[in-house]
């Protein structure tokens, strides 16, 4: 058995309750065109998936450019001010026990560097991840492996020796892709429906993985 070195982990919807304030983003641009507002079940197995993915499944219509229609909501986000956004219930236990057990802990994340570090600088997290990986700090972003292997090469630790913690495909993929084991998030956004290999229902969970 490989003992586990570290413990990265995704960030929106599985580190940090990130949902409603991105809802609120996306409710405001409706809002603008006429558009009915959405709950938090309409969008809540999405946000994993980029704002990207939001636009294009709840605002988006035809005629619409993407890339300018994100910007308006970063806007958006930003100015709400990551009022609603908090730990999931349980994580700031899996933190401790992670500081106490010497283990380092790392955020690799597709949300955009400024509205992450906002979000970390507002939450102030302590202990703090030794690493944070953006969708825009390496060329390439998951579903690809590479910022999980950079924190890897910085930490001087195996993808194996590791856990990544997500929420969605593109984290299991990139998991995959560089052979770090994965633990599915099933207290986020993980679809209930969903099958994982190693499904957790509550982040104190993952204590119980470094042991196993």
């Amino acid at each position: 058995m490989t003992a586990t070195r570290a413990v990265l982990f995704d960030l929106d919807g599985t580190l940090i309750d990130t949902g409603r304030d991105l809802l609120a983003a996306l409710n405001a641009l409706r809002a603008e065109r006429g558009l009915p507002a959405l709950d938090f079940e309409a969008v809540k197995y999405l946000v994993g998936h980029g704002s990207r993915r939001l636009m294009q499944e709840h605002l988006m219509e035809e005629g619409d450019e993407l890339e300018p229609l994100r910007e308006r909501f970063l806007v958006e986000y930003d100015r709400a001010g990551h009022a609603q956004s908090k730990l999931f219930d349980g994580m700031q236990e899996v933190l401790d026990h992670l500081a106490a057990a010497g283990l380092p802990w790392a955020i690799v994340t597709n949300k955009p560097t400024k509205q992450t570090e906002d979000l970390l600088g507002k939450l102030d997290l302590r202990p703090a991840p030794s690493h944070v990986v953006c969708s825009d700090t390496l060329p390439r972003h998951k579903p690809y492996p590479d910022g999980l292997l950079h924190v890897c090469k910085e930490l001087g630790v195996e993808p194996a020796a590791c856990f990544y913690v997500g929420d969605n495909d593109l984290d299991v993929r990139a998991s995959g892709a560089c052979g770090m084991p994965f633990l599915a998030a099933g207290w986020g956004y993980w679809e209930p429906d969903k099958p994982a290999e190693r499904l957790l229902a509550r982040p104190q969970e993952i204590i119980a993985a470094l042991a196993s």
